[in-house]
């Protein structure tokens, strides 16, 4: 699989998800990978932020899959969600990220493509 690194997904207002599909695309395209049809990938991950300073959402049609609560430690709380049998069935368009707390928190997010 290759992976497609976003990098830090900031949440500029808390209670405003930032959807993941528009970033998916640009970065894909910057590293000349071929999505799946209609942009599907087979695995996203996401890992809290260490700075953190509230918990953050991953949401699935704005409903929330997961809540990474604040990294303790220095250990971030992570999610991941994979296609079928590694193959291109995740669409981004219907996953975002969002925030409980201030508005610089965010989620460190790969996605994957078969």
């Amino acid at each position: 699989m290759i992976a497609i690194p976003l990098g830090k997904v900031a949440v500029p207002t808390h209670g405003t998800p930032v959807a993941l599909a528009a970033l998916v695309t640009a970065a894909a395209a910057a590293q000349k990978v071929t999505l799946g049809p209609g942009g599907q990938v087979a695995k996203i991950d996401v890992w809290a932020v260490v700075g953190n300073t509230g918990a953050v959402q991953v949401k699935i049609g704005g409903t929330i899959a997961a809540e990474l609560p604040t990294p303790a430690n220095g250990h971030a709380a992570h999610w991941s969600a994979a296609g079928q049998e590694k193959l291109n069935t995740l669409n981004p368009s219907q996953y975002a990220i969002d925030a409980s707390t201030t508005d610089t928190d965010g989620a460190y997010v790969t996605v994957w493509v078969a």
